[in-house]
């Protein structure tokens, strides 16, 4: 049964087709073993080649919570660049997008994560500052944004903040590879040290080695796909936590995150991630890669093995393939543009329908609403002033009053209701399918000429060939939904 969540004026209503559970999700993994091979676990930070090849797994979280996860979903793994959009965020809420972005770029530079090419000649000729937070230069400047008194306290903050996000106190810096990193991080000290030629960082070498200290360790912290599944999540839901059910950051912010992430999230490889996947995402070195659907879900992978650009090949593959399956491209697909035009179709149909019932049934209002039934949550055919609500039981409907008392609610429990919120009888009843109730048929009967007395109210001037008649729209609809194979859940 779908449960409604609400942020603000977004109502989110998703469901996967396909990959329902965490059996099928497993199905996924074990198909990855055979049809992704390759890759090489990163050795360029020498505490991450100690992490074995064939660990892999998967999480997912729905707007509404719910989470579906397999293999090594909950195995704790070094989160590296995709820290970048934890830090871009703790920022933009610390000191302001119009500050933060006067400092870092917006646009993808095509270049490997660790370049200083563009540091030099200017992504337009004239400015040298990072062309975005994803690179490392642009991590470099936003570590550098980190309020507090000294590294160890603008680190403590940041931390504070990712693991009251997340609800983990166990996401922790991993010591080892922090000290790893920080040994072998010349790549990240020259570029750091180019920014200071120009004053895109300021200070000394002690301020620039307090800058890298901070950003080591937050490349440095230990996560779960679990973890960034739900950030990823919260992402989707623009700032809305489904866990918590409560705003948790910014709307606004937490769309920008998505626009770099869609364009600049997978390093020099972000144009084919984009065209071949189409979810806003951002990888890291440690093998993971996390994604947002907005509206529909949170998702993240993990697989040490890395291609030339530095991202994980099974999660690049795991991604494409879910993608795919569930036409989760933010861009659209064929198979999405199908499932539209099937339910337009439908819904024509089914308001034909329904002119035809309330002809026959000698009504001029009504509806027909579903209870459950794969990406048709909103198709309903109205007439007149009814409406359908959504509870945990199910569909309701719901009747406008004419005489202004309280309107009544029509239930689902029982087979024909009364619904006397008028001086007219209503008739509303349940779509049967597979001894299931999965919709509901709600008529407003004008007849009773208005008099109030026991004859104008249901049931009671409800006869056998009205039942007959019930029954058999109920069929014609369950006919229709099998022409346009809408299937029932």
């Amino acid at each position: 049964m779908e449960i409604s969540a609400f942020v603000g004026n977004f109502q989110f209503e998703y469901k996967l087709k396909h990959f329902t559970s965490d059996e099928k999700l497993q199905e996924l993994l074990n198909r990855s073993q055979y049809q992704c091979v390759g890759g090489t676990v990163a050795s360029y930070i020498p505490e991450l080649a100690k992490v074995s090849g064939d660990l892999l797994g998967m999480a997912i979280c729905l707007v509404d919570g719910t989470f579906i996860k397999a293999g090594d979903a909950q195995h704790r793994f070094s989160i590296q660049s995709i820290s970048k959009t934890l830090t871009l965020l703790y920022c933009l809420i610390k000191r302001g997008e119009d500050f933060v972005f006067s400092r870092i770029g917006k646009e993808p530079t095509g270049d490997p994560f660790n370049s200083g090419l563009r540091l030099e000649i200017g992504a337009d000729g004239k400015s040298k500052i990072p062309n975005n937070p994803f690179i490392n230069a642009g991590a470099i400047v936003t570590a550098s944004l980190f309020p507090g008194q000294d590294p160890m306290d603008k680190f403590d903050q940041f931390l504070d903040f990712v693991q009251d996000l997340l609800e983990d106190k166990d996401i922790i810096l991993d010591e080892k590879v922090y000290l790893s990193e920080k040994k072998d991080g010349h790549r990240n000290r020259a570029l750091s040290y180019l920014m200071r030629e120009s004053n895109i960082l300021k200070g000394g070498s002690q301020d620039i080695e307090d800058v890298l200290d901070v950003y080591f360790k937050c490349c440095s912290l230990s996560v779960t796909c679990v973890n960034l599944a739900r950030f990823g999540a919260i992402l989707a839901g623009l700032g809305w936590d489904p866990v918590k059910k409560q705003q948790v950051l910014p709307t606004d912010f937490t769309a920008k995150i998505m626009v770099l992430m869609s364009s600049c999230g997978l390093y020099d490889d972000s144009g084919n991630f984009a065209f071949d996947v189409g979810i806003p995402s951002k990888s890291g070195v440690g093998g993971g890669i996390v994604g947002a659907v907005p509206n529909k879900l949170g998702l993240a992978t993990f697989s040490p093995p890395l291609n030339i650009k530095g991202n994980s090949v099974k999660g690049s593959w795991l991604f494409q393939e879910l993608s795919r399956s569930e036409g989760l491209s933010i861009f659209g697909s064929a198979s999405e543009k199908s499932e539209i035009n099937k339910r337009i179709a439908f819904e024509k149909e089914l308001d034909k329908l329904l002119v035809e019932i309330l002809d026959n049934m000698y009504s001029d209002e009504g509806f027909i609403a579903f209870i459950d039934h794969q990406n048709f949550l909103d198709i309903k055919a109205n007439r007149g002033e009814f409406f359908y609500i959504s509870v945990n039981k199910g569909f309701c409907g719901k009747v406008f009053n004419q005489d202004g008392r309280s309107p009544e609610i029509a239930d689902l429990e029982r087979d024909i209701i009364k619904t006397s919120g008028t001086y007219f009888g209503e008739i509303a009843a349940p779509i049967h399918y597979k001894s299931k109730n999965i919709g509901i048929l709600l008529l407003d009967r004008v007849e009773g000429e208005g008099k109030m007395n026991q004859e104008s109210k249901m049931p009671n001037n409800f006869d056998e060939r009205d039942l007959k008649y019930i029954q058999m729209w109920s069929d014609r609809i369950i006919a229709l939904m099998k022409e346009y194979h809408v299937e029932i859940n």
